[in-house]
């Protein structure tokens, strides 16, 4: 399989380097070479300056597909989902007739239901002929269908009140829903058209630890975190507990910050990505290392 950077080792100045298909819209190609203490060493190089021969950077076309989900009967009634999700086939139609673009057009706009039942509540509600004309006038044309969805931890609930979601649990329906999915229900592959499918068994409740939630404060400038029992707060998400400060941003405006990215590193402790500022040359990206919990009180500052 083909990985999105492709890398090409080739020789520059007596030193083996390594050129990433990484582009600068300035023409610096993104070089990866290591020194004579072992450590490798990424830079910048215009790409004349590179040995010749070596191969092109390779360029890629990167689609984005915007997408949210609804879990029914989560956050509203399912009578009050099941009338959104008509009156939304509905404006996606009037959008569509007023785009001007080519049904062939990339950019042209497209509404894909999450799943069968968002597109079955619109027969029902609105009649078969008004059913046909969707079909007929849209998704003939390719400019809205319907999605394949699949639930989360929902095939193995049991809807039967309060219960301890662990393998025991699990394993009281595990046959049942086994007997129904043809496909290994720990783990399953499929490709379809090119694109390989992988499901893999939901473990969520398998979190026993702790839990960190990073965000920014805008206004305030401020990095915070709060740190929490994974069992407590997953089963009650008011118990989480007030925050620490673990950074400072600096942006002029309160607005041109945030977007905290966090992931936890080999050693344990977390590595936060975000950023303060604008545009250039005020606009940074700050990374922040910090422990996986402090030894803080609620709003007393932790600053590295």
């Amino acid at each position: 399989m083909e990985t999105p950077l492709l890398c090409y080792t080739v020789c520059m100045e007596k030193t083996e380097l390594t050129a990433h298909s990484l582009l600068t819209r300035d023409g610096r190609r993104l070089v990866s070479r290591r020194g004579a203490d072992g450590t490798e060493r990424l830079e910048l190089v215009p790409e004349a300056a590179l040995p010749p021969g070596t191969p092109p950077a390779r360029k890629w076309t990167i689609y984005v597909l915007k997408a949210t989900h609804t879990d029914i009967g989560l956050h509203n009634p399912p009578y009050v989902q099941r009338h959104g999700t008509v009156r939304r086939i509905e404006e996606a139609a009037r959008l569509i007739d007023a785009d001007t673009r080519a049904d062939d057009d990339p950019a042209a706009y497209r509404y894909v239901m999450e799943g069968a039942w968002f597109w079955e509540n619109y027969p029902m509600d609105r009649g078969e002929a008004a059913a046909r004309r969707i079909v007929a006038d849209y998704v003939a044309r390719c400019r809205m269908d319907v999605g394949v969805t699949c639930a989360g931890n929902h095939e193995f609930s049991q809807y039967v009140g309060e219960a301890e979601e662990d393998e025991a649990y699990k394993a009281q329906s595990f046959a049942a829903v086994q007997g129904v999915y043809p496909n290994d229900l720990v783990f399953a592959s499929r490709i379809v058209h090119g694109v390989n499918f992988v499901a893999v068994d939901n473990t969520y409740y398998r979190f026993t630890g702790t839990v960190s939630l990073y965000y920014y404060e805008r206004g305030k400038r401020l990095l915070k975190r709060r740190t929490a029992s994974a069992k407590a707060v997953f089963s009650n998400p008011e118990l989480w507990p007030g925050p620490e400060v673990v950074a400072r941003g600096d942006e002029n405006r309160p607005t041109d910050a945030g977007n905290p990215n966090a992931a936890t590193l080999s050693d344990g402790r977390h590595a936060v990505a975000w950023y303060s500022g604008a545009k250039r040359p005020d606009a940074t990206v700050y990374l922040t290392i910090l422990p996986p919990h402090l030894d803080t009180v609620p709003g007393k500052e932790c600053l590295e």
